[in-house]
């Protein structure tokens, strides 16, 4: 209890020293966790399936730099874009501050028809953007990808962030989200792996040919993993 008590107080002084830097780095970790964690998974459902379909996902980018990519995302524009979408700067809570209900919701609909969707068409953009495959190859993942993403987002995280925004000081809201975001994979992995048969090969993580993940780690479990990765990599012009 000593030493997480150390660590708590540590890491309350860095983000008040330092509080863009050390959102950036909570978020480069979540991204990056889960995206180690969404190919650890589909290592094993690939050793489960006959060479055809080996070769049918082949294309699908694994390793250190797909992992280096998303962290770069969370660390260069979630955890900053999150501070100040948030913040009491220029954010949310300039604006609408406080935790009484009708602050509270607000926030939370400004957040999910406003912030959110900005942040979706970013990650959804990044890795062709991040590879060199252009402004049209970034355009397209987000015509594929953008609408079952926000979708399903509007289906979590209202409930996550009433909790967040009303009960949660702000400086700590980022946090939360990403650490709801690595348990919400966790389950979604597990449900997953329950009712699909291994042949429906298809991250936890819906990814794209370069290993983009769309944001929400529950997404693949609302929607459908198989169907997801499809859409997500190109192999089909729409949901």
């Amino acid at each position: 209890m000593r030493v997480l008590s150390c660590i708590l107080r540590g890491y309350a002084a860095a983000l008040e020293a330092r509080p863009i830097a050390v959102k950036a780095s909570t978020s480069a970790v979540s991204f990056g966790l889960a995206d180690f964690l969404a190919q650890a998974h589909e290592q094993q459902q690939l050793k489960k399936l006959p060479t055809a379909k080996l070769v049918e996902h082949s294309h699908i980018e694994s390793g250190f730099m797909r992992t280096a990519r998303n962290a770069g995302f969370g660390f260069c524009f979630h955890g900053p874009w999150i501070h100040m979408a948030w913040g009491r700067r220029i954010g949310l809570e300039r604006f609408f501050p406080g935790t009484a209900w009708s602050m509270v919701i607000t926030r939370i609909f400004l957040d999910q028809v406003v912030s959110m969707p900005i942040v979706y068409t970013a990650f959804l953009s990044w890795p062709a953007l991040t590879t060199g495959q252009g402004i049209e190859a970034a355009a397209a993942n987000v015509r594929h990808a953008f609408w079952p993403a926000v979708s399903f987002a509007w289906s979590v995280w209202p409930m996550v962030h009433i909790f967040n925004f009303k009960y949660v000081p702000l400086q700590h809201r980022l946090l939360v989200t990403n650490v709801v975001a690595l348990g919400v994979f966790s389950y979604a992995t597990f449900v997953s792996d329950q009712t699909r048969a291994a042949a429906d090969l298809a991250s936890p993580l819906a990814v794209d040919s370069t290993g983009a993940m769309l944001p929400d780690p529950a997404l693949a479990s609302g929607i459908g993993r198989a169907r997801l990765l499809r859409v997500a990599t190109g192999q089909t012009p729409s949901i």
